[in-house]
């Protein structure tokens, strides 16, 4: 049946059968977990230099604290390198530093002092967990980013994580300051060592290259420097129309839907070797897909939320990396490629939010995660018996199954709930038989499942009224089936081609 929603919901009495040949899968996991990282859960915000909303608008808090995120990446990207805290505003520059007073114009009518780290620390900073704070270390001189950091010192925010500004390795943007990192790590010394004394307990993290093609020696040359910063941060939009343009359809789909896996293990294998005692800090990734058969992005927003998702799931494998931020939390006015929510231009409107299919799954996922009534913990899933995707990702041969497993205690009735977090990335029907032995002590379990598929067009809607009951119905038209009362706790379940599957396990009505 169809709920006025748009929700589709099915009640079973027994276990949906896959119409499907061969071994059926099995997925068991580790049952040490690990804890949650509340930061791989987040966004690079630009709130402030683009977004012109104050930090204390009721869209901008209601759109952090509904979809529950983890972290935010403040001031953001390239405009953190031309912002001053100090004054809330783009520093002033003359006309011979590349991108100065590009981004300032939709700004020009606030009044100066909006933007400031005390305001931030006085709003939105208080419906998410952590922010990392990015210092503009190109337009301002030494001194005052050490201004800076003492506003931001005198703010009131809890300064957790410091970043020492965004890609100085395009030297034809960045090389007039920074035209190596020698130079780059030489001028850091004096800020470090002043961010060190305001903020003891403090992550630093300065600017890594990774695995990409520019400026080769940006890496090898800071490694001499390494004991001054705890992190490295690396940026991603890798996953472009050329990748895909040769594909049949299907395997496109697959291709993206595994995209964020394979680059995760590149990325993951190429700090090990360069800063293997460093935490990796993605403070900014997305797709670079502008044009059909996933453009223009509003109407393909269930094969982005499939890709964002895999990243979310990825990065759990490594215990170094702490920080990812999806670029970009939100836009006004127009939908870009990377537009997770529209928020409105005018103040004092957060009824006008729109919402992507993104959006939609990320608050799924972060609410499992970030849930604050339980104890929550990821555990690796082992798979066996999987077949792999018939198109290669990054020269590399993937299963057709990512798996991710939570496991929430709840101290108030002593139950635990699991979450099988599964993406079938396939062109086919999978079947899989999931393992709850040795987490529910209940021989009688409840089963619930909601599948959002890669092809869905989903959109942009608005919140849903019960924004406390998952899934959300809209954009994304996600399936619903609960079984209650099974006498097993090794369930057998359906997964559909190209879907992302969030199966709920628990003891039997604790739905």
């Amino acid at each position: 049946s169809t709920m006025e929603s748009g929700l589709r919901f099915v009640l079973l009495s027994g276990f949906c059968v896959c119409l499907c040949i061969g071994t059926p899968i099995s997925i068991t996991y580790n049952q040490q977990g690990k804890p949650i990282e509340p930061l791989r859960y987040g966004f690079n915000d630009v709130l402030g230099p683009i977004v012109n909303l104050s930090f204390s608008d009721p869209s901008l808090t209601k759109l952090a604290s509904t979809l529950r995120i983890g972290g935010l990446r403040h001031p953001g990207g390239t405009v953190a390198n031309y912002w001053n805290w100090t004054a809330g505003d783009y520093v002033t520059c003359n006309s011979s530093v590349p991108k100065c007073g590009k981004y300032d114009r939709r700004n020009k009518r606030i009044p100066k002092g909006v933007f400031t780290p005390s305001n931030w620390n006085r709003g939105i900073a208080k419906h998410i967990v952590g922010t990392v704070f990015d210092l503009n270390v190109l337009t301002l001189s030494v001194r005052q980013a050490l201004d800076a950091l003492n506003t931001l010192a005198a703010s009131g925010n809890n300064v957790t994580h410091l970043e020492l500004g965004n890609e100085f390795y395009f030297p034809k943007t960045y090389g007039w300051r920074f035209p190596n990192s020698k130079v780059y790590m030489r001028e850091m010394k004096q800020v470090i060592k002043h961010a060190r004394r305001l903020f003891p307990a403090a992550k630093i993290a300065a600017v890594a290259r990774g695995p990409t093609p520019h400026q080769p020696n940006w890496d090898p040359d800071m490694q001499p420097y390494s004991d001054l910063f705890d992190a490295v941060t690396q940026h991603d939009y890798s996953c472009s129309q050329p990748d895909i343009q040769h594909l049949p359809y299907g395997d496109q789909l697959s291709y993206v839907m595994g995209y964020s896996q394979a680059m995760v293990d590149r990325i993951g294998a190429y700090f090990a070797s360069t800063f293997p005692s460093h935490e990796i800090w993605q403070t900014e990734f997305n797709w670079a897909i502008r044009e059909p058969p996933f453009g223009p992005h509003a109407e393909h927003t269930g094969i982005h939320a499939g890709f964002h998702l895999a990243r979310m799931l990825a990065v759990h494998e490594y215990d170094n990396w702490k920080v990812l931020f999806l670029h970009t939390l939100a836009t006004q006015r127009r939908v870009s490629e990377f537009t997770v929510a529209l928020v409105p231009e005018l103040a004092d409107e957060p009824d006008a939010i729109r919402i992507s299919g993104d959006a939609q799954v990320f608050a799924h996922l972060s609410h499992i995660a970030l849930n604050k009534a339980a104890t929550v913990t990821w555990h690796k899933a082992n798979i066996s018996n999987c077949p792999t995707l018939g198109v290669s990702v990054l020269n590399t041969t993937l299963e057709c199954l990512q798996v991710g497993v939570f496991e929430q205690q709840y101290m108030a009735n002593n139950n635990t709930v699991l979450h099988y977090i599964i993406i079938n990335r396939c062109n086919q029907n999978l079947t899989a038989t999931l393992d709850a032995t040795a987490t529910l002590s209940s021989q009688v379990i409840d089963l619930m499942t909601t599948v959002y598929y890669a092809t869905d067009p989903g959109g942009f809607a608005p919140f849903p009224k019960n924004t406390t009951q998952f899934p959300w119905p809209a954009p994304l038209k996600p399936v619903v089936s609960q079984v209650a009362n099974v006498t097993t706790t090794n369930p057998k379940v359906s997964l559909e081609a190209l879907s992302f599957n969030f199966i709920q396990i628990s003891p039997s009505s604790s739905f």
